[in-house]
């Protein structure tokens, strides 16, 4: 059976709306508090970039909102798969434009001043339902083409077909489903691991709400080399430091945010949790979900002894062992499950209709040999010929194609000391990433690790291809979030923004103090890179 573009035909009778607790805030508190005071609250609906509304669908469904019967909703919390029931009295929409909130006093302070395609009037919301997928599975879903800007539904698979389970609609990775009452021929199985364009290698371009991007690096999340405190209220976390500064700058809104590795500093759990609570405050504050992360793994991300970290600590875990602390803290703010090599293919389509591809590189795999490499950057001939293969599906496409890692390709530091055992700052097989950065049309690098920012234009010579030369653009960004002892000296705090234009690409990097000053609103490096010309 055909999708439904309009209701015609179509007996959609209820949605189920996604959300998820990612922060301190309690989310059905909050709206249940409004609820109490005011008698109704408005419920801004966080669209994925892919998502838009359903305008023939929704006018139906408004008009249903406000009659003497009103209707009722689901709402899902992915992170703890817990379903309630909300009345919806009314729904406001204008086309696709982002509109306010209708009642700001009746809508949650911490999210009350943000534009959203779509807002829902509740006057109830439930308590959790006991048996969810008992509830859940007497309902059918209904395909709404119109509810994608390709105006076609990646998840035709699923029309007709009951709804399984809480998992299944948890996988499909979107905001909003449309359900029918089931009927007894419908089919009922489950269908997993179903994420179109999603995954480590996403196979197909999302559309992005933005045309900017935010890059952190160095983050360092610990007891004693952290510079940001952490405790809950505090007037310098560096979540409040970080939004504070981007509104200083008139920065508030980003499609995709890139960590270049070393999230924390001695990748225990601990440090790790602290690094998630960051992301959940990002994604309660700015709307980004795990498909807007974009990770690598730093030399800090594995655990490669069970004692405190020391440079010359020797190796006491495997590869396989170190990794599994960051493996556990990627999943869980991805969403998905990581892959053999920890590493990931980004795809969208920027508002100008740039395509962009953004790879994120693991150089941290570099396996133990006689107490020796730890924290030595190496990514490996199999890791680049599997990247390889997945990058040819697009290689006629002309994306802008940017590399993220967490070592440096080239050399950043002046001058390193001699040392027995060491541990190097750069890459052991950097011309083997140049390499393949050339081959495969990759205009950009970013990368971490030094604690300082670097830039460099690379002309070299791609042996494949008729002594054809290749400008490569390599940037390190310094440390956003490590203490003042562990910074290169002369350097402060760092992040920077991305702004993806007509045939250019503009890299801005900004200072963030502890101190929460934010009188530095200019830039410290500015860079403008060309591409498809």
């Amino acid at each position: 059976m055909k999708g439904c573009d309009t209701i015609l035909g179509c007996e959609i009778e209820t949605i189920v709306l996604r959300y998820r607790d990612l922060s301190s805030k309690n989310t059905i508190k909050i709206h249940n508090d409004k609820i109490a005071s005011k008698g109704f609250v408005w419920w801004g609906w966080w669209a994925k970039p892919q998502e838009k509304v359903a305008l023939e669908v929704f006018k139906s469904l408004a008009e249903k909102a406000i009659s003497d019967t009103h209707f009722e909703v689901f709402l899902l919390d992915s992170g703890r798969s817990e379903l309630r029931r909300a009345q919806c009295i009314d729904i406001k929409f204008d086309f696709n434009n982002p509109i306010p909130s209708p009642q700001k006093n009746a809508t949650p302070a911490y999210y009350n001043k943000n534009k959203y395609l779509m807002w829902f009037k509740f006057d109830k919301i439930s308590e959790p339902i006991d048996s969810p997928d008992k509830d859940i599975n007497n309902y059918s879903y209904v395909q709404v083409d119109e509810h994608f800007a390709s105006k076609t539904s990646p998840f035709s698979v699923f029309n007709n077909k009951k709804v399984y389970n809480l998992n299944e609609l948890i996988e499909q990775q979107c905001t909003i489903w449309f359900l029918r009452k089931a009927k007894t021929d419908d089919e009922n199985r489950q269908i997993v691991s179903y994420a179109p364009g999603n995954g480590n290698v996403e196979t197909s371009f999302s559309i992005a709400n933005t045309n900017q991007l935010l890059w952190l690096s160095d983050l360092h999340f610990s007891d004693n080399h952290f510079a940001f405190k952490k405790s809950v209220g505090s007037n310098n976390q560096i979540f409040d430091i970080l939004k504070n500064k981007l509104d200083s700058i008139k920065f508030k809104k980003f499609s995709k945010v890139i960590v270049s590795g070393d999230f924390t500093f001695s990748a225990d759990e601990k440090e790790f949790a602290e690094a998630k609570n960051f992301f959940c405050q990002m994604t309660s504050g700015y709307g980004t979900d795990g498909e807007s992360y974009i990770f690598c793994p730093g030399n800090h991300d594995m655990k490669y002894s069970e004692k405190d970290y020391e440079d010359n600590s020797p190796i006491e875990l495997n590869y396989d062992k170190a990794k599994n602390n960051y493996i556990d803290f990627y999943e869980k703010v991805k969403g998905i499950t990581a892959n053999k090599y920890n590493n990931n293919i980004h795809r969208f389509v920027a508002l100008n209709g740039t395509l962009v591809e953004i790879i994120a590189l693991n150089t941290c795999i570099l396996q133990q040999d006689r107490e020796h490499f730890r924290g030595m950057g190496f990514a490996g001939n199999n890791q680049l010929f599997e990247l390889r293969n997945a990058l040819k599906v697009t290689d006629k496409m002309n994306a802008l194609r940017i590399l993220v890692m967490h070592h440096n390709l080239l050399p950043v530091i002046y001058s390193e000391e001699p040392k027995v055992n060491p541990m190097y700052s750069m890459l052991l097989d950097s011309e083997a990433i140049s390499q393949f950065c050339i081959q495969n049309n990759i205009l950009l690098v970013l990368h971490g690790h030094t604690h300082k920012n670097f830039y460099v234009e690379m002309t070299r010579k791609c042996e494949s291809k008729d002594d054809q030369k290749k400008t490569i653009y390599v940037i390190g960004l310094g440390s956003t979030g490590a203490s003042k002892s562990d910074l290169t000296d002369g350097y402060n705090n760092q992040f920077a923004t991305i702004q993806i234009e007509e045939k250019i690409l503009k890299l801005n990097i900004y200072e963030l103090f502890p101190s929460g000053s934010n009188e530095k609103t200019e830039p410290i490096c500015k860079y403008i890179i060309p591409f498809g010309g």
